[in-house]
């Protein structure tokens, strides 16, 4: 997942802050933190699965509701294999496109 996060020619260290969909336990978003000096969110429907102490995780349905974040916040958002577990896929994609700040990107993949 890094290697398409540098492959999109990411500048580092990266601006901004980063939005990890679907983090269960917490490999990617502490990985995006140590790499490009981010600050970073995580949110998934447990907060038990993470296993940083350090990394904070906003227990969302995202199924029924939107990300608990303000429009044009995050610079980078990700959702690893997350979004094929969903019924509202397209509500999701237009809550990635609110938080990301214009020109950001969002890496989003299934398996």
């Amino acid at each position: 997942m890094l290697t398409a996060i540098a492959a999109a020619n990411i500048r580092s260290p990266f601006p901004g802050e980063a939005l990890d969909i679907g983090s269960g336990e917490g490999q990617l978003v502490g990985a995006i933190r140590t790499r490009y000096g981010l600050r970073t969110s995580a949110c998934d429907y447990t907060d038990t699965l993470m296993k940083d102490p350090t990394q904070r995780v906003d227990i969302v349905d995202l199924n029924n509701g939107n990300l608990p974040y303000l429009d044009g916040r995050f610079s980078l958002v990700t959702c690893i294999e997350t979004i094929e577990h969903l019924e509202q896929t397209r509500s999701l994609l237009r809550e990635i496109f609110r938080v990301l700040e214009p020109g950001g990107l969002a890496v989003i993949t299934t398996p």
